[in-house]
């Protein structure tokens, strides 16, 4: 992937997910002689603040226990489901 005329590694990718504020993007873009306007920093910033989740809501997505280790009501096995 390029930007800007630059490649993008996924290493790099993953360094700037990492980033929490605009600035720590900028810098790291300017590490690779990449000039970001805030906007643009910002825009990356939501866009993948949509999709990063934590360990923990990971873990519940994929069908983990909910937080405070309890279950969840819902019948999703189809031995749950002949008690109804």
């Amino acid at each position: 992937m390029t930007f800007k005329g630059k490649e993008i590694t996924k290493e790099l990718l993953e360094k700037a997910e990492k980033c929490q504020t605009a600035d720590e993007l900028i810098a790291l873009a300017k590490e690779i002689d990449i000039e970001l306007t805030v906007d643009e920093a910002q825009a990356f910033l939501d866009e993948n603040a949509d999709i990063q989740l934590d360990a923990e809501q990971i873990n519940a997505a994929a069908g983990g226990k909910t937080k405070g280790g309890g279950e969840s009501d819902c019948p999703t096995r189809s031995r749950d489901l002949r008690r109804y």
